[in-house]
């Protein structure tokens, strides 16, 4: 058996500052970033016997952002910023091999991965007496793949590989509502896209 974990963290504070031109030095705007992200993997493999092999890997992902856009000259367009995601995604190999002789070698894998995820935004302004504007979104995903791997013969390999992606053509589907500087809510705006495929594919070698 042979496992291995590995945990990432990152923090990072970012200021920009920037005068326009007048004829004073003061700061027109002032941006506040502020990032955090945390990464977790762990990835297992155990030998059921001299040809039976399983690996397991699970591979998790949070990141933070928060920003705080302040423009004292119209303190009315200052806002703050903040955005939540995760995602966990997880795989499972499970390996045979069908001919253990180094010269004609050949295997055949099974295997399923399924990522999840999930994302929360906010922005409104700062000062709330002068502009009350703002939105909220939340998005999600959620995808699926099984898949077979395997060699015919010495020199021949099949793949098949079917795949339910939800999102296909972006990160996430998602919400998002937006509310007007009296802070009522005025528009309500939704994405979401998904698609299934299969491909299949055949190497020979000569």
């Amino acid at each position: 058996m042979n496992a291995v974990y590995n945990t990432r963290a990152l923090n990072r504070d970012h200021d920009f500052l920037e005068d326009y031109e007048d004829i004073d030095d003061e700061a027109d705007v002032d941006d506040q970033l502020n990032l955090l992200q945390l990464n977790n993997s762990f990835f297992w493999t155990y030998n059921l016997s001299e040809s039976w092999n399983l690996t397991l890997a699970d591979v998790f992902t949070y990141g933070e952002q928060d920003e705080r856009y302040i423009t004292p000259p119209k303190e009315e367009d200052s806002y703050d910023f903040e955005t939540q995601a995760l995602t966990n995604t997880v795989v499972a190999n499970l390996k045979f091999i069908t001919n253990p002789n180094a010269y004609h070698y050949k295997e055949v894998n099974l295997y399923a991965e399924r990522i999840d995820g999930t994302t929360d935004l906010y922005q409104q302004a700062l000062f709330p007496n002068l502009n009350r504007q703002g939105q909220e979104g939340e998005g999600d995903a959620s995808s699926t793949a099984f898949g077979v791997n395997w060699d015919v013969f010495t020199d021949v390999n099949l793949w098949l590989e079917y795949t339910d992606l939800n999102p296909a053509e972006t990160s996430r589907n998602f919400v998002r509502r937006y509310f007007d500087a009296s802070g009522n809510l005025y528009e309500v705006f939704s994405s979401s896209n998904r698609a299934k495929q299969f491909v299949g594919e055949l190497t020979v070698k000569f």
